[in-house]
């Protein structure tokens, strides 16, 4: 066990003037978060994390940081950053992409009535399909992104039958001696 009196001579022997040490609760947890000349409130620790506040010059919340140790520790922050990027996602394509089908749909339609109207709108098809090709861009870069945040949350769903898949290729290829 650690207690915190060690931490607290290595922060004065470092110079800083401010922070936090907690005991260890056996052989494990136990941290240290120090900071000086900067304006920081303590929100909130445990053996395992600690919170601080970091304040502008008039005393407002400026940035968070959160400190988090141990093994638990990381699963919690793989779920809580699989559901910042999924929750991120969500908004990036409402205000990015909005509609996006429907906004490919009127796009074509407007180049299929161009191509109808005036075949000589060599210019204004161009710039058409032009938008079009960035919408279907854009749709793809959409769906990307969801398909790797699927598959961080997910996993590979098909590894065991790849994995099987491969193990069965190696054994069929596989060759146990040469003939002279």
């Amino acid at each position: 066990m650690i207690d915190d009196k060690r931490p607290e001579k290595v922060k004065r022997r470092c110079g800083f003037s401010n922070g936090l040490c907690v005991s260890s609760g056996g052989n494990f947890g136990g941290m240290g978060l120090w900071w000086r000349d900067i304006n920081a409130q303590i929100k909130g620790y445990s053996n395992h994390h600690i919170e601080v506040e970091v304040m502008d010059n008039a005393n407002n919340p400026h940035w968070r940081e959160v400190g988090v140790h141990g093994q638990e520790s990381n699963n919690l922050m793989m779920e809580g950053r699989l559901a910042l990027v999924l929750s991120n996602l969500d908004g990036w394509a409402t205000n990015t992409l909005g509609d996006l089908k429907r906004r490919l749909e009127l796009a074509e339609q407007r180049l299929t009535e161009l191509q109808r109207r005036n075949p000589d709108a060599v210019t204004q098809c161009e710039a058409s399909s032009k938008e079009i090709n960035e919408l279907c861009h854009l749709q793809e870069s959409y769906w990307h992104i969801w398909a790797k945040a699927n598959e961080f949350r997910d996993g590979d769903k098909n590894s065991n039958y790849f994995h099987r898949k491969a193990n069965q290729r190696r054994k069929r290829n596989f060759i146990k001696g040469l003939f002279d």
